[in-house]
């Protein structure tokens, strides 16, 4: 059974240790939600009886292998039992007994234990873990009390106690949760293990993760981005609780944890309150529809803090004139306000139908995108606002629509009945009791959009840069627009520049001589190797500006450049191209004129971000370098501050982001004489990729998208296709083909992608070739290389869906070594189900 099942859908368990105390709550709430297989008690010496539960002497006097291990016993019996349940061919264990000597990563409990585990191939959560609670599969193996509800939020903690005041928040709230998982002291299955698993999760919508610390920072990247490409991860993350910070020069830590989570399309927040506010919209189902937020209240000063809160985060949408006719047309005594007609104030004693009216009008403008009701207590008698409330309630649950904007309701000032809770969390409308909490969490909707954005950007920085043309940097918001480069022809694997040979020179020689730092020239041949004018004691004029750059090296996260404009301090994590340095580039052009009154360019800044990025890729053994800034007459230049520290590679990854991988690049002649070049997919492809699917069988395109478009130019938005796309590279992987058409412009003529399981060892893959392709070799030279791909990454089985009719490609499958699965032989269903062993 895979880590995933065991994991989350057990269908037997297997309980040994102590019967007292948290372990004998957890076996009683284990008792009473007993999977389908049973729920064992491990126990040589007699135990007290527990219905729902069978006893046996020892693990081989068990019926079957049970799918999970729960493991309470003392610390000295914990190696012997985790070995006993691994030789009986446990795979999966939880470790809840805590290790004497604490969260210690190498203690003697812990290598003990690993040392165990290893020996049968067997993965634990713990020592120190709370346990799992499991709504989704109907089990509680857990002391926690509380049992949640079944829903769509799954938890993440080390801290039992954090995992516990999670569901305790959710039952209150009427919010239902799939998983909750504790993990303890992480010494085996750590958390990127765990964002693996729920990433694959059907059951699960959005991931709430409480992190302390990180054992490995590229493995959370690569799970963290997987996980946030098809989910919201919702990242509580409290730096001073964690003790980050306060070791000497580690200042720089909160910020460079922040840029990772950024780069992960990870939402951090600061505190339990935001953690909680920010998971009651995220746990409900969004829409994909783009624009601002409207507010409808029943009072001025609910509805102006509402649009307080909305303004500062520019989310306040711009009502359409139209819009404000009906609402004056419809809802006489109505006020709206001027210019933006936003917020919508209806009368002191407005009713269930005005709330209703209102909304049905805002519901029809295309520029909102969320709305916010807020519910203030009107005039009557004590029971009023409240039956006013819960009559509202209904109606909006009874009301909502699942193509509509986001809706929330603000019970200010009235408690909400659970009943009307309940009826409103299934309809999937959130409630807050501030006006503020309402548009806050709207907020978080428009961050991950925003974080959903980053994720695909695939930088191209480092010595290929001279050879390609200028960076081409896509809108926030309109992903795909710009027309791809004719670079998209050529191969980035280009020779290095001489600049760019002197500068590895300088560093070889360095290291070959022992030195730990780079001389004035040798640093001077890094700036130019990567076109960073420098600012000679030679130049006229030349001002120091409030302004400087860094690379540095964090002990999880690899080389990270920090920013530091007039005494702000800002990270970003390398590769980076115009788009990711943009925000930055921007917020440090506003502080340099603001203490300095200097005008400074932003794209000015952003490229020299960019440049020096590449120094960290394409450099490894450039750990340290400060640069700052100068205006002389030629413009931006930079100076080396101190000394420009080198060192060997190390042996682990010194970058936490896997840069575009030049080295999958190739070019393929195909039969006919054509000539394409094959390479993973970068942002600016999408477009291509778009004009390419009209150009696609209808049947194939139903393979790929799992759904039947007529029209793809208009069903397909430039968003999905980014998504559907794998630009990370850590992992899932696309290969584009692109060519050049009559007038010599690139095309797309096929595509295929490459994606990786949780745990790495099963991969599904997809081609798309251009009909008028067909019969050119190239769906067999992208098979070719995916499959190539697969087994360097150690994938051990690779399999793919194929229309029974396309004979063309059932015979390249069976020539490639696929085989079909035995459930397609009878040939009763339409699409074959092909595999091939790696």
């Amino acid at each position: 059974m895979s880590l995933l099942r065991a994991l989350l859908q057990p269908r037997s368990v297997a309980f040994a240790g102590q019967v007292r105390g948290q372990a004998g709550a957890l076996l009683a709430n284990l008792a009473a939600s007993p999977p389908r297989g049973g729920v064992f008690v491990v126990a040589a010496a007699p135990t007290p009886a527990l219905a729902g539960t069978t006893r046996v002497t020892d693990w081989p006097a068990l019926p079957a292998v049970p799918d999970l291990a729960v493991l309470c016993s003392s610390v000295d019996a914990l190696p012997r039992d985790l070995d006993a349940a691994g030789r009986h061919g446990v795979r999966t264990a939880v470790i809840c007994t805590d290790d004497p000597d604490g969260s210690d990563p190498d203690t003697p409990l812990k290598r003990a234990l690993l040392e165990a585990a290893r020996r049968h191939g067997c993965r634990f959560l713990g020592p120190g873990s709370a346990g799992v609670v499991l709504p989704a599969a109907g089990l509680h193996a857990s002391w926690i009390a509380d049992s949640p509800d079944l829903g769509g939020l799954a938890v993440v903690s080390p801290s039992g106690s954090i995992a516990a005041g999670a569901c305790g928040w959710a039952r209150a709230r009427g919010i239902g949760l799939s998983r909750v998982i504790a993990l303890g002291d992480e010494t085996d299955l750590r958390l990127d293990d765990i964002l693996d698993t729920l990433a694959a999760d059907t059951r699960t919508r959005a991931i709430l993760v409480h992190a302390g610390r990180f054992a490995d920072g590229r493995a959370f990247m690569v799970a963290a981005r997987g996980a946030a490409r098809v989910k919201p991860v919702l990242m509580l993350w409290p730096p001073q609780a964690c003790g980050i910070g306060d070791e000497a020069g580690d200042v720089a830590r909160p910020a460079i944890v922040e840029a990772a989570f950024a780069r992960a399309g990870v939402l951090r927040v600061a505190d339990t309150e935001a953690w909680f506010e920010a998971a009651e919209i995220m746990a409900r189902p969004g829409t994909r529809r783009t624009g601002g937020m409207a507010i409808v209240a029943n009072g001025f000063g609910p509805a102006q803090l509402a649009a307080a809160a909305a303004s500062s985060d520019g989310l306040l949408a711009t009502l359409a004139p139209a819009t404000l006719a009906q609402v004056r047309a419809v809802l006489p005594g109505t006020h709206v306000r001027g210019g933006t007609g936003n917020p919508v104030v209806l009368p002191h004693v407005a009713g269930t139908d005005d709330f209703l009216r209102a909304l049905g009008i805002l519901r029809g403008d295309a520029g909102v995108a969320a709305t916010v009701i807020v519910h203030a207590p009107a005039p009557g008698g004590p029971d009023a606002p409240r039956e006013a409330l819960a009559h509202l309630a209904a109606a909006l649950a009874d009301a909502t629509n699942p193509t509509a904007p986001d809706l929330t309701l603000c019970t200010f000032g009235t408690a909400l009945d659970p009943e009307a809770r309940a009826a409103l969390a299934r309809a999937g409308i959130a409630a807050f009791d501030l006006p503020e909490q309402a548009v806050r969490a709207h907020a978080w909707r428009e961050r991950h959009r925003r974080s959903q954005a980053a994720l695909a950007q695939a930088p191209l920085v480092g010595r290929g840069r001279s050879g390609d043309a200028p960076p081409v940097v896509v809108e926030r918001e309109a992903i795909g627009k710009e027309a791809c480069p004719v670079s998209a022809l050529r191969t980035s694997d280009e020779s290095e520049s001489p600049a760019f040979l002197a500068a590895c020179g300088a560093v070889w020689r360095a290291l070959q001589a022992g030195r730990t730092a780079l001389g004035a020239e040798g640093a001077a041949a890094v700036l130019r190797a990567f076109d960073l004018p420098i600012a000679a004691d030679a130049d006229a004029g030349a001002r120091r500006l409030p302004l400087s750059i860094a690379i540095t090296d964090d002990r999880d996260f690899g080389r990270a450049l920090l920013i530091d404009a007039s005494g702000r301090q800002e990270a970003l994590l390398p590769p980076l191209n115009a788009w990711l340095a943009a925000d930055a580039a921007r917020t440090a052009s506003t502080r340099v004129a603001l203490a300095s009154g200097h005008d400074l360019p932003a794209h000015d800044i952003a490229n020299a971000l960019v440049a020096i990025a590449g120094i960290a890729v394409d450099l490894p053994e450039v750990a340290g370098l400060e640069l700052h800034a100068h205006r002389t007459n030629h413009g931006l230049a930079w100076r080396v501050a101190g000394s420009t520290v080198v060192a060997p590679v190390p042996g682990r990854h010194h970058l936490a982001l896997r840069p575009y991988p030049r080295e999958l690049e190739s070019r393929e002649a195909l039969r006919g004489g054509r000539e394409v070049l094959v390479r993973p997919i970068r942002i600016e492809d999408v477009p291509l990729y778009r004009a390419m699917l009209d150009r696609i069988p209808p049947d194939d395109l139903l393979l790929r998208f799992r759904t039947r478009y007529s029209d793809i130019a208009d069903a397909i938005p430039n968003e999905l296709l980014a998504n559907l796309a794998r630009f990370d590279y850590s992992q899932d992987l696309t290969l584009i083909a692109v060519g050049a058409d009559a007038a010599g412009a690139p095309e797309a003529l096929g595509v295929v992608d490459a994606m990786v399981s949780a745990g790495g060892e099963v991969a599904e893959f997809s081609v798309l070739v251009r009909a008028d392709c067909a019969g050119t070799g190239l769906g067999r030279r992208l098979t070719e290389r995916i499959i190539a791909y697969c087994a360097g990454r150690g994938v051990k089985s690779l399999f793919g869906f194929v229309m029974r009719r396309n004979a063309r490609m059932l015979g390249l499958a069976e020539r490639l070594g696929f085989r079909q699965a035995t459930d397609d032989a009878a040939g009763r269903e339409p699409v074959v189900r092909v595999i091939r062993t790696l």
